[in-house]
């Protein structure tokens, strides 16, 4: 694995860990 596609994984998992927390909390 690329640094770079590391990176994107992580920005990724963290957007979606951020949406998820704001869907519940809207919920």
């Amino acid at each position: 694995l690329s640094k770079d596609f590391a990176i994107i994984l992580l920005v990724i998992a963290v957007i979606l860990a951020i949406v998820g927390f704001l869907s519940r909390g809207k919920v």
